[in-house]
């Protein structure tokens, strides 16, 4: 069987592209069906995809005979969206409500540390002894940076890792720098990269980005919406008026 779109034969192989070409994220979308609903579903929506794909090239090819198929295509993308307003402030001031989240700077803390790396030349219990001692000096009025510049295995700015959110460091010092207090200066620890001694430098709380420095975001994804609603309803205008048919 052969589909056709207006008479237009619509090779099975280009379906099969299209099937590749969404799989990896439809896969991770929807991994938690089984695999014969899953490639079911894939192969109609591929299918959907091509049906719209030369719908659109034929509106274009009808509308723009004299031009090259994607000038074509483009001129006739730009007729579909030129009517589009721009976001009313109001509807800016919506999204941002409700997208709050997105548009936040998440928890920051700005953190200093020691650090000495697994060595053949030395046991990891006299490493932890040797951090022990270091502490214990921190403790007793020792400039932490000064420590860190002459001991660590890291002493470039005495440690200073500066500012970062979660996730950019690993989980085990995250999990101590995180749960300090501005000044504070943690036990030993280890984490896959060695033994680490950690203080707080200072924190920052999240926060939401003022609506004005992200105001062009917005507005860029409300005038994309727009533009996908308004080629989704020529679509559909299309599809009715199509003849799709297997053969």
């Amino acid at each position: 069987m052969t589909l056709y779109v207006n008479g237009q034969a619509v090779e099975q192989e280009r379906i099969e592209r299209e099937m590749e070409r969404m799989r990896p994220a439809y896969e991770r979308a929807f991994a938690d069906q089984p695999a014969e609903t899953r490639q079911r579903q894939l192969a109609e929506w591929a299918r959907e995809n091509v049906i719209e794909a030369v719908l659109f090239a034929q509106a274009a090819k009808r509308e723009f005979p004299d031009v090259a198929e994607q000038l074509g295509a483009e001129r006739l993308m730009q007729k579909i969206t030129a009517g589009i307003p721009a976001p009313k402030d109001k509807d800016i001031r919506r999204y941002y409500q409700q997208h709050i989240e997105r548009f936040s700077v998440p928890e920051m803390v700005r953190a200093a540390h020691i650090v000495k790396h697994p060595s053949p030349d030395i046991t990891a219990e006299q490493q932890k002894e040797q951090m022990e001692t270091l502490l214990a000096q921190i403790r007793n009025g020792a400039d932490f940076g000064k420590i860190a510049a002459e001991h660590s295995a890291c002493p470039e700015r005495g440690g200073d890792l500066g500012y970062f959110a979660r996730g950019q460091m690993v989980q085990a010092f995250e999990d101590v720098v995180f749960s300090l207090e501005p000044g504070k200066v943690s036990e030993v620890f280890a984490t896959e990269f060695g033994w680490h001694i950690a203080k707080v430098l200072d924190k920052k709380p999240a926060a939401p980005c003022p609506l004005e420095q992200v105001r062009q975001v917005i507005v860029n994804e409300l005038t994309a919406q727009a533009r996908d609603k308004a080629l989704e309803r020529f679509l559909d205008a299309q599809r009715q008026a199509a003849t799709i048919e297997e053969r």
